[in-house]
């Protein structure tokens, strides 16, 4: 149920990013994001501006399609069996190393 409500969410999004108001105006909307950004990332900004720069229409079709790919897949449930394994693979090295075992029989405690 999540699943879907964020690919309707993020569908809702997608959506936005096929409006010609972003498609026209990208190049602004990233050059508007500099003003108040921190140190660290104002230099980031001119690199997208720059990059986007080149051909700002593929770019912005290239974001609205891939946004709308990943909300089919996450109202759908493509890719979902992908993602769980995934997921199952980076347990171990996503937890603490304290997490990795259970105790040696039922009465003993990791605790104390």
């Amino acid at each position: 149920m999540v699943r879907i409500l964020f690919g309707v969410v993020w569908g809702v999004d997608a959506s936005l990013k096929w409006q010609p108001a972003f498609i026209d105006h990208l190049v602004a909307h990233i050059l508007g994001a500099l003003p108040g950004q921190p140190t660290w990332g104002q230099a980031w900004i001119p690199f997208w501006h720059h990059t986007v720069g080149a051909n700002p229409r593929l770019f912005a079709y290239l974001v609205a399609g891939i946004e709308t790919a990943l909300a089919i897949s996450l109202i759908l449930g493509l890719l979902t069996n992908l993602f769980a394994s995934g997921q199952r693979s980076s347990t171990p090295s996503s937890t603490p190393p304290w997490c990795w075992a259970a105790p040696a029989r039922p009465s003993a405690s990791t605790a104390g």
